[in-house]
């Protein structure tokens, strides 16, 4: 048996996926978030569980119930995980979800680890974060949880950062296989009609400035009616789905939980965002024009927009330096 830990969908088509098909696990249990859930229950045989206790285990609202937490984690690991030994465990990131390094800590123990890691890495350009809150995080991690751990500043907020040597684990780098999306479609029928799909994000939480994302938002929306009609779609994020000024509430919303590799089979002619991994995935996915707004709202954060500037100039996205820029890309 093997176990995947999954939390977000850029990790799906170009890590997970290609792992699991060139396994070809006997049996397959996938540890998810209940955003990924009805993926892997759709395109996959395996057992999908989602943890009742919060990836993150320390939040803003549930800080004052940590203890309580802690005792459920426990709990949950033991209900879960106990009978697990001499298997393979895998995960796919390294950021964020303390809750469920816990678990891989523990597992380790009794099983072979390996993390598949993507060669590029944004978190990698936020310095780690000294100060008493970091400093804390770090002792509340290494006395309760048994866990070495990294604390790094984004944008204000402190994120669980794990280190390589944190435990045992075999690093190995991502690999890519674009042929793969076409055997994970969804059905697009209730897209008959639909030629612009627009991919939402909650971007303020990485340093954008809301009101000009509120601003740029109201004009995008303005401009895709006048255009398309009602021939466009909007798809907020799975888990950040907030949306911004009148996309949230544009008739054109389609469910959040619908991933966005898995409608690149259809006939799209413009792909819209403000920068995303999936803006990437469907430049390489299909033959749209995939349009990156990411200098057209107030950032800061330079070094976050030089990294995703770089990214998107190699894939060769069209990234637009005003609103009539953007008019000209889609007048085609």
């Amino acid at each position: 048996m093997a176990v995947l830990f999954v939390i977000a969908p850029v990790q799906i088509y170009y890590r997970v996926l290609p792992l699991i098909e060139e396994k070809k696990f006997k049996k397959l249990t996938v540890i998810t978030t209940k955003e990924l859930e009805p993926f892997f229950k759709e395109h996959t045989n395996a057992e999908v569980i989602v943890p009742k206790v919060h990836p993150n285990l320390i939040t803003r609202k549930n800080k004052s119930k940590i203890i309580g937490n802690l005792i459920k984690a426990k709990l949950e690991y033991r209900r879960i995980f106990k009978n697990i030994e001499n298997e393979e465990i895998y995960f796919f990131f390294t950021a964020w979800a303390l809750l469920l390094f816990y678990y891989i800590n523990n597992l380790s123990k009794k099983n072979k680890v390996y993390l598949y890691r993507d060669s590029e890495n944004s978190y990698e350009m936020y310095k780690e974060e000294k100060s008493i809150r970091a400093s804390m995080m770090k002792f509340f991690s290494r006395l309760f949880l048994g866990l070495k751990i990294n604390v790094i500043s984004k944008e204000g907020t402190p994120v669980w950062l794990l280190p390589e040597n944190s435990f045992p684990m075999t690093v190995i780098s991502a690999r890519q296989d674009e042929k793969l999306v076409n055997k994970y479609l969804s059905d697009t029928s209730f897209l008959k009609g639909k030629n612009t799909l627009f991919i939402g994000d909650n971007i303020d939480i990485e340093g954008a400035d809301e009101d000009s994302v509120i601003n740029l938002s109201d004009n995008i929306i303005d401009i895709f009616n006048k255009k398309f009609k009602n021939s466009y779609v909007i798809k907020p994020h799975p888990r950040e789905q907030k949306l911004y000024g009148k996309m949230a509430n544009s008739k054109n919303v389609i469910s959040p939980y619908i991933l966005a590799e898995t409608i690149m089979g259809h006939d799209w002619k413009f792909i819209v965002g403000y920068y995303s991994e999936a803006l990437i995935s469907a430049r390489k996915l299909t033959n749209a024009k995939v349009i990156s707004l990411l200098h057209l709202f107030n950032w800061g954060n330079k070094e976050l927009k030089e990294y995703w500037q770089k990214r998107m100039k190699k894939e060769g996205l069209f990234i637009p330096e005003s609103l009539q820029e953007f008019k000209e890309i889609i007048k085609g």
